[in-house]
């Protein structure tokens, strides 16, 4: 085993993660998405994806998962009823399953909250009077996501949700317009952080066809980490870089499992015209050499910064087209921190 082998091995979650696209309809279309938000593919094959999860984890020695179900939009008006039972069935044999295999599985559902329907609230709420907590993960981005009418249905919604206690996190892709707005102190981020107890969690953009206007460069997030640290003190994962000795790294190397069946890492969802624009081709269904390749280009065995740090995103560092600096930005962060 390599150093290289080894320092990963150490940092890596214990804990697994799915991602599993049941289809790719949506009724937003997000800048920075890499789905056909036309696509219904998947919709009426949604057991399959069930049974396709529970194979997958009888492969997988670890117990403890994070299984996120997702569209598309999975709770927009122009979903069928049906959907809606099948979703239900879909966690119902899931956790009977993995019961019985020994694992322990959170199943949280991917919402952009954008619909005027009850049928999302009132499924959460039966599967937790079954005895199944599934809450949801929702989106917001200052940039690229909205038009005014859904950011106040968005709002709305998000609202009800928490309040209910039913949103386990908020989360913000990290893409270089949502920086500029970042920066200029956006009004909706700030009523999200200062008015509901929702967990706020910065996350890295992954480059898809747009990554010309998307991608940002080093330079760009370093300066958003010094923004968020100073504004959102307490959102993730700023809270957990700074406050604790060591952290895993933030990839988790989820598993997706897509609505036409194919399964993957995250290199899987890139588009086929992006795939030459990396830097180190490897098989769509393992990181590994992408990850070592990372971990020997920014000298983390010899940096003091390396159990606390969690690695920023292998595939965007893996990506050609975009702007860095000579020095890893994060040890650029963390030095910061001590000449304070």
């Amino acid at each position: 085993m390599s150093l290289e082998q080894v320092l990963l091995e150490r940092k890596k979650n214990p804990q697994g993660e799915f991602f599993v696209n049941l289809f790719e309809w949506c009724n937003l279309s997000c800048s920075f998405c890499w789905q056909d938000h036309d696509d219904w593919s998947g919709i009426d094959s949604i057991s399959q994806r069930a049974e396709e999860i529970v194979e997958t984890l009888k492969k997988d020695p670890r117990t403890d998962f994070d299984i996120n179900i997702m569209g598309g939009e999975l709770f927009a008006d122009e979903v069928p009823d049906q959907t809606f039972l099948d979703y239900e069935m879909l966690v119902q044999y899931i956790f009977f399953h993995t019961k019985l295999l020994g694992k322990n599985v959170q199943i949280n559902w991917v919402s952009n909250l954008v619909f005027e329907k009850d049928r999302a609230l009132k499924l959460v709420q039966r599967l937790q009077s079954q005895g199944y907590n599934t809450p949801i993960a929702t989106s917001y981005d200052p940039r690229g996501r909205f038009t005014p009418k859904t950011r106040e249905t968005f709002f709305k919604n998000f609202k009800v949700f928490s309040q209910s206690k039913l949103l386990k996190n908020i989360s913000v892709v990290l893409t270089r317009p949502n920086i500029q707005a970042i920066l200029k102190g956006d009004s909706g981020l700030s009523e999200i952080y200062e008015n509901y107890s929702t967990p706020l969690f910065f996350d890295f953009y992954s480059p898809e066809k747009s990554h010309e206007i998307n991608s940002p460069s080093d330079r760009e997030l370093l300066d958003c980490l010094h923004y968020i640290y100073n504004k959102y003190p307490k959102s993730s994962p700023i809270k957990e870089l700074v406050g604790q000795n060591f952290n895993y790294m933030t990839c988790r190397s989820s598993y997706i499992i897509g609505p036409r069946g194919f399964t993957g890492k995250c290199k899987s969802l890139v588009s086929k015209d992006l795939i030459e624009s990396f830097k180190t081709q490897h098989k769509l269904e393992d990181n590994s050499r992408m990850e070592q390749e990372f971990v020997s280009k920014m000298q983390c065995s010899t940096c003091r910064h390396f159990d606390r740090c969690g690695l920023s995103c292998f595939l965007q560092h893996d990506f050609g087209a975009r702007s860095e600096l000579d020095e890893c930005f994060m040890r650029l962060f963390y030095d910061s921190l001590e000449n304070v």
